[in-house]
């Protein structure tokens, strides 16, 4: 029998999940630091509102981490490590990078500034001592909000546009970009809930799929 795996039904987080969410994160993040001392990137989404995982949201994952894998190979930046896990408070994937700090995190806000999904797509960047990178060191403005031209941290504090108004955005945005650039949006991550065709699938937070580069 051809069994499917499906997307479970949509779950909305608590505040105490994504809180643990983000302790989990930084200890991943220590762990890959320790092993491997050189450059870490970590990549989340933009994903207002209780529901963080959906097959949408792969798929927006997917995509930031087809665009990373590009990026190194355009920079020749060895990849040393790579994981991604799917978890209910979203997709997250990290690659560890033999490249200067200073360097990649440039390199990653040109990216989003020029790919249509850019905007979505959160791209830390971690030297190897563990300090986050960030826009002000390397002299470039904050990032501007998805609805308008201002800071969107300020908005954001301001809680200045409806909930609804920026998932519509998020979901223009997607649309738009895979009816240009996709014949079949579904194949990413498809309709089954298998996970970018890497063999992980949804349902545990456990679900992850490790790689080392050469």
């Amino acid at each position: 029998m051809n069994r499917q795996h499906r997307m479970p039904p949509p779950r909305v987080v608590t505040l105490t999940q994504m809180l643990a969410a983000r302790e989990r994160r930084a200890r991943r993040q220590q762990q890959a630091l320790q092993c491997f001392g050189n450059t870490l990137i970590c990549g989340t989404l933009i994903a207002p509102g209780g529901i963080k995982d959906s097959a949408a949201y792969r798929r927006l994952s997917h995509y930031a981490r087809e665009a990373v894998a590009a990026l190194c190979r355009e920079k020749q930046w060895p990849v040393c490590w790579h994981q991604r896990w799917l978890h209910a408070t979203g997709p997250e994937f990290m690659l560890v990078v033999e490249a200067a700090a200073t360097e990649v995190k440039a390199a990653l806000i040109a990216l989003e500034e020029r790919h249509p999904l850019g905007r979505l797509w959160d791209l830390d960047v971690l030297n190897a001592a563990g300090e986050v990178m960030s826009r002000t060191q390397l002299g470039i403005p904050p990032r501007r909000c998805l609805i308008c031209p201002e800071p969107a941290h300020l908005c954001a504090r301001a809680r200045r546009h409806a909930l609804w108004l920026i998932k519509e955005e998020i979901h223009h945005r997607m649309e738009h970009y895979e009816r240009n650039n996709l014949a079949a949006p579904d194949a990413v991550t498809g309709t089954t809930g298998a996970a970018d065709g890497g063999g992980v699938v949804a349902g545990g937070n456990a679900d992850a799929e490790t790689g080392a580069g050469g």
